[in-house]
């Protein structure tokens, strides 16, 4: 895709999708305007909320930077269309109305791009944090965002890249986002706008990466992706909602080219997704569990897992049915025991990053 030259000082436009989150919306704002970057601007879209949330935004709309826009409730994509839609900005960012940004990220993301200018995407990483933003862990916790031009995996896995980020970890040139947008309103891509991007933004930008967490992601319990506990039925509807992405990314597909809808492979291509179907077989007792089993062995064996994981995985079909479902609750579904281990992990990378600083500094 061609991308245009940035001038010395590109506008980046904040795209905040707002519906009843008056408690936390002021503190996003507040990260946006404390920015170390100046030349932003904040486009928010209320969404039809029924609490205070207009009149917490309302608080900061003498900064010329922040404008407001109201709509009748549709969903969190449908927020985002109309901020977009009246987004000026050469770099297009996204912000959740509960979370926040580090002050240095803008400034970040237009440095990276500037250094990368052939990438039309910089995916940046995110802390987890509860209610009252006290950190949880990284993410991803152990592992790296993707990055280079990616286009042929994505295809070769089913749409879907190991590791992506959250919503205040895409950010992306204006050409990018004009070429995704705007995004489908129907059910169920209204509400989980950030799982058709993952797809999206691989086909049509090269990507780099600031690993680096310059985002908070806050977990309060009322998260639309968040999830409690892994149970047969909220297997199904995360493979129904994966089923609709897929079949939305292969319309998009077709329109750009009809042959190019036949390069993508199947949903359960993607690991994860052969995971979710594997998990669900095993709760369901269903006879495709063995076929999804064997596969899914194939496919750690392929990606060099590690041993311990593939030791798990191929013990998993004897374990009794409720043994199982517990332990997959406990590896894939936040928990304390989830969250004391991430902090660890952080403090450990803290520390060694600061170790490596100031043994450089020295040199």
């Amino acid at each position: 895709m061609w991308l245009s030259e940035l001038g010395p000082n590109p506008l980046v436009s904040v795209l905040m999708s707002v519906y009843n989150y008056g408690q936390y919306v002021g503190a996003a704002i507040r990260s946006v305007l404390n920015q170390t970057y100046a030349n932003f601007e904040l486009i928010i879209c209320d969404d039809g909320s029924t609490d205070d949330s207009v009149s917490q935004i309302q608080k900061y709309l003498s900064d010329p930077r922040v404008r407001l826009f109201r709509k009748a409730n549709g969903g969190q994509a449908t927020g985002f269309n109309m901020a977009f839609e009246n987004a000026r900005g050469d770099i297009v960012t996204f912000l959740d109305a509960d979370d926040v940004y580090t002050t240095r990220k803008l400034a970040r993301i237009v440095e990276k791009i500037r250094n990368h200018p052939a990438s039309g995407c910089v995916l940046n990483g995110s802390q987890f944090a509860d209610e009252f933003l006290r950190p949880l862990g990284n993410l991803p916790l152990m592992a790296k965002l993707p990055s280079g031009w990616l286009a042929s995996t994505a295809l070769q896995s089913g749409g879907i890249l190991p590791y992506m980020c959250g919503t205040p970890g895409m950010n992306m040139r204006r050409e990018v986002a004009q070429a995704i947008f705007p995004l489908p309103t129907e059910q169920p891509f209204c509400r989980f706008p950030d799982m058709l991007l993952w797809r999206l933004l691989p086909l049509f930008a090269v990507i780099s990466v600031i690993q680096e967490p310059l985002a908070t992601i806050r977990l309060h319990g009322t998260n639309s992706y968040q999830q409690s506990r892994i149970t047969a039925e909220s297997l199904k509807r995360e493979l129904d909602i994966n089923e609709e992405l897929w079949s939305e990314l292969r319309r998009r597909l077709v329109t750009i080219d009809p042959g190019l809808g036949d390069l993508l492979a199947p949903p359960d291509a993607s690991p994860s997704i052969l995971l979710q179907s594997y998990m669900h077989a095993r709760l369901t007792r269903s006879a495709e569990r063995r076929a999804y089993h064997a596969r899914l062995l194939a496919s750690l064996h392929l990606e060099g897992a590690g041993r311990a994981r593939r030791a798990l995985w191929t013990a998993a079909p004897y374990l009794p049915v409720f043994i199982f479902e517990r332990l997959i609750n406990l590896l894939f579904t936040r928990n304390r025991w989830k969250a004391l281990m991430a902090k660890s992990i952080s403090g450990i990378r803290h520390r060694s990053s600061g170790a490596y600083r100031r043994r450089n500094s020295t040199k």
